[in-house]
């Protein structure tokens, strides 16, 4: 009778980590965009639930066996032992899925844009569209880890002070890791800036930057011979290149 008692236990925790499983699985189908092509992203979530079940089941076995409780008297002390088991796994299993996920920042519920205006070295001509790329990389030490491509808004380029400058932006896709861009116009070299954006930017963002890169002193300040960026967050559906 101790088996069937074992098993019978076992149901309990089987039936959270069905539910676990799949509230995990959906949660991972979202912040980790797994595709729902053909059905990947119904068949992850249903393999999860199922996982779930079957690390429950073997759990709340577990706990029968090392407990060894005496057939009726010992089910709920079994069953509830599993089942606390069986929620602790869970928490700390989403918590990590979490941590690893490319979850894009929100401001007030609303997924941001990283909108970014370049001017141009004093004397060059406004840049092409061909060969222009903007891309955004967040980066882990000394890796990109994760990529963007943004868009240029060459219609909307413009001059001031006589110096050309080109807007763009790029969706910002996670708030793990240090913002870096890259900045290509027209095939000239390939430029990268880091963007000193927190991993959840405030409200103060929403204002332009002042112009970058801005050397510490005692280093003399950033020639108007080279180009410079300036940068700000804007809701997606409020950016005009969102």
């Amino acid at each position: 009778m101790h088996w069937f008692f074992t098993a019978l236990a076992s149901l309990v925790p089987a039936a959270a980590g069905l539910v676990c499983g799949g509230f995990i699985g959906q949660k991972c189908v979202r912040w980790h965009r797994i595709s729902s092509f053909e059905g990947g992203s119904g068949y992850f979530v249903i393999g999860a639930a199922l996982a779930g079940a079957v690390a429950g089941f073997l759990t709340g076995a577990g706990c029968g066996l090392v407990m060894n409780r005496d057939a009726a008297a010992g089910y709920g002390i079994t069953a509830g032992t599993a089942l606390l088991v069986v929620l602790a796994l869970a928490l700390v299993i989403t918590i990590l899925c979490r941590l690893m996920a490319d979850v894009p920042p929100r401001l007030n519920g609303n997924e941001l844009m990283l909108e970014i205006e370049i001017k141009l070295p004093a004397g060059m001509a406004p840049p092409a569209a061909e060969g222009s790329s903007l891309q955004l990389h967040a980066v882990a030490g000394r890796t990109a880890r994760g990529s963007q491509e943004g868009r240029w808004q060459h219609a909307q380029t413009r001059v001031e002070e006589g110096r050309w400058i080109v807007p763009g932006a790029v969706e910002l896709f996670t708030e793990r890791g240090r913002r870096m861009i890259s900045v290509q116009l027209g095939g000239d070299e390939l430029t990268g800036y880091q963007v000193p954006l927190p991993a959840r930017p405030g409200r103060e963002f929403l204002r332009w930057s002042e112009w970058g890169p801005r050397p510490r002193p005692p280093h003399p300040a950033w020639p108007e011979t080279k180009a410079s960026y300036r940068f700000r967050i804007q809701p997606r559906a409020q950016s005009s290149n969102g």
